[in-house]
């Protein structure tokens, strides 16, 4: 284009020296002419001079704030910020680009004038804003040594909207230099049209006309180098481009290309006006690929392609294939229509997406393997309580047996000494009456005992019977609560603690006591092993009642309570302050699972360190139907 412009200027030239000689024999030929062509030059001259003041001023700025927004820019700093967390290295950077961002929409804002190119400065400026502030916020999170999945679960930000905005306007600004540089030719080919007319006419123009002509020819170089510098300031502006960007005709050659495309491609300028398009994509895409061409310049609008759905490769000089996104935009009409392609690599973008992608995969396997380990422990956790409970209750068991046992020995021996002295004929009436008194002790004490061991076993029973069977019955909670506390009186008797049950007669629950018997019991072990010391005398207030259909259970202990910074993090599997000194971490939130999923109920927590703890629980009396089925174990 710029050698076909040059050509018409020398042909300007010698058509202006022959119309100057001519033109003195007609002076007032002449003088009209030279005022007519004043003003068809003027008219190029102005045309261009509007382009270059305001068009120019808009495409440095545009080029300036894509610089600044685009690769190597803010958005990829930025990007790379919450990637690697590096703030000494990307904040001088980030807070520079800013800076320039802002001026540049600033002026960019004042130059515009139609409504769509002001809209998309705005929607650059509300995503560079919210991109501000997310730049502050992951800051503040690299700060706290968050982790890069952290940052980006709250950092986040579309800039497909900008990066279109941006894209708009640099297409708008490409077409609006086209179309004035055509207006431009056009207007000069009208005067080369009139000066030829006119020349016919000044055959005989006067000497006086010379001076119109050269203001003419002066004019004419004026307005050349108008149209020289707004080509190259065009050149430039694909050149300071951050994008690869070309331009292809209909035929698929490609007619200009800037530094980043040859960079990217390794290609020289040179060589890549010798190529056409498809030699820069797999030869696997190739045939498919004309057709698309054909398609897009058969009816051409702007468009961008490329997603995580459809993915679309390049391919380079030395055989990489980079995934790409590109945008297209078209200009000119007819056989001189050109589509403009700015191509991104997105290779990095979509390694990184896949990375992340196989890491959540990877934290939801290990996380539904810690919930399948976390089940089981709380399996072994119950078990292990289940076990304690067989040996203390054994133990307790052991006492009144003995002593049964003792007395029924006793009283074989006192039998068998009355019976030898009967027979022999020794046996008085006084010996008679001491066998009497002793049997009669002895049977009082096997019968005492015998009904100890057996309220004992029959306690035992129930309970382990509902903590392993979990099946719903109704259950008079006070007895029941009694029989929990029969049934831990083993492991009571090793501390220093008492344990109160205040709950009236009668109230009937319709659920697991199970459920129950478990609530109750890892409350009062997590008591004992946390909150009172060995030889620290302690008490347990257990207070039980009915409020309308619910069961109100407040469970407190006078022990050592609990830190506020703790608090929130009892109920948590695995949380112990008593790790290998018998705290598993698993009895809190084995009771928080078993009121909320299996009683339906509500739990809270209320302790002040040095005043001891307060739990409340409440559950429905009759436990919903839908609960039937359940095990107790959730």
């Amino acid at each position: 284009m710029q050698k076909s412009l040059s050509e018409e200027t020398s042909s300007f030239r010698k058509q202006v020296l022959a119309i100057s000689i001519a033109s003195a024999l007609a002076l007032a030929s002449a003088l009209l002419f030279g005022m007519m062509s004043v003003s068809h030059f003027n008219e190029v001259e102005a045309t261009w001079e509007m382009h270059n003041h305001r068009a120019t001023k808009i495409a440095i700025l545009s080029s300036d704030l894509n610089h600044h927004i685009g690769y190597g820019g803010f958005i990829h700093n930025f990007k790379n910020l919450v990637l690697r967390r590096d703030m000494a290295r990307y904040k001088g950077e980030i807070e520079h680009d800013i800076v320039q961002l802002r001026l540049d929409i600033k002026l960019l804002d004042e130059e515009l004038k139609l409504p769509e190119d002001r809209a998309a400065v705005r929607q650059i400026s509300d995503t560079f804003e919210e991109y501000i502030g997310k730049y502050h916020l992951a800051a503040s999170l690299i700060a706290q040594n968050k982790n890069q999945r952290q940052i980006d679960d709250v950092v986040k930000v579309s800039d497909t909207k900008a990066i279109a905005a941006v894209e708009h306007l640099m297409a708008r600004i490409n077409e609006r230099a086209q179309d004035a540089e055509r207006r431009a030719k056009a207007v000069q080919q009208d005067a080369m049209k009139f000066l030829k007319i006119g020349g016919i006419l000044v055959i005989a123009a006067m000497l006086a006309a010379t001076l119109a002509l050269i203001m003419f020819l002066q004019r004419v170089v004026r307005a050349n180098e108008l149209i020289r510098r707004t080509q190259e300031r065009l050149d430039i502006l694909l050149d300071t481009s951050p994008d690869p960007m070309m331009s292809v005709d209909p035929g698929g050659r490609i007619t200009r290309a800037n530094q980043m495309a040859a960079k990217f491609f390794g290609y020289s300028t040179a060589e890549l006006l010798n190529m056409t398009v498809e030699q820069l994509i797999p030869d696997r895409y190739r045939a498919m690929h004309k057709g698309h061409r054909d398609e897009y310049f058969t009816s051409p609008r702007h468009r961008g392609m490329g997603d995580k759905d459809f993915k679309l490769v390049a391919l380079t000089r030395d055989g990489r294939e980079p995934n790409v996104e590109i945008s297209l935009s078209h200009s000119g009409s007819g056989d001189d229509r050109l589509a403009t392609i700015t191509i991104r690599d997105v290779t990095e973008r979509e390694k990184s997406r896949q990375e992340v992608e196989a890491a959540r995969r990877a934290a939801e396997e290990a996380l539904a393997r810690q919930k399948v380990m976390q089940n089981e422990l709380v399996q072994a956790e119950k078990m292990v309580a289940l076990g304690s409970l067989v040996a203390g209750v054994a133990h307790e068991i052991n006492t009144p047996v003995g002593v049964t046992l003792a007395s029924a020995t006793h009283l074989e021996s006192e039998t068998r000494k009355a019976d030898a002295r009967y027979h022999e004929g020794e046996l008085t009436e006084e010996g008679l009456e001491e066998y009497f008194s002793t049997a009669r002790q002895a049977t009082q004490m096997m019968t005492l005992n015998s009904q100890r061991a057996s309220d004992l076993i029959q306690s035992f029973k129930q309970v382990a019977v509902d903590q392993t069977g979990g099946e719903r019955r109704s259950f008079d909670l006070a007895v029941y609560l009694d029989e929990i506390l029969l049934s831990l009186r083993p492991s009571l008797k090793k501390s220093d603690v008492e344990v109160s049950v205040d709950c009236a007669e009668g109230v009937v629950v319709d659920g697991l006591p199970g459920a129950l018997s478990q609530i109750v019991t890892n409350l009062i072990m997590n008591s004992l092993t946390h909150a009172f010391d060995v030889s620290t005398q302690g008490h347990i207030d257990i207070s039980a009642r009915l409020s309308g259909e619910w069961i109100e259970l407040i469970y407190r202990d006078n022990g050592k309570g609990i830190p506020r910074e703790l608090q929130g993090k009892v109920f948590e599997p695995f949380f112990t302050t008593r790790r290998g000194s018998g705290g598993s971490g698993l009895g809190l939130h084995l009771v928080y699972n078993i009121v909320y999923q299996t009683l339906k109920g509500t739990l809270m927590l209320a302790s002040e360190p040095g005043q001891g703890v307060t739990f409340t629980i409440r559950f429905p009396r009759v436990l919903p139907k839908i609960n039937i089925e359940g095990d107790g174990n959730d």
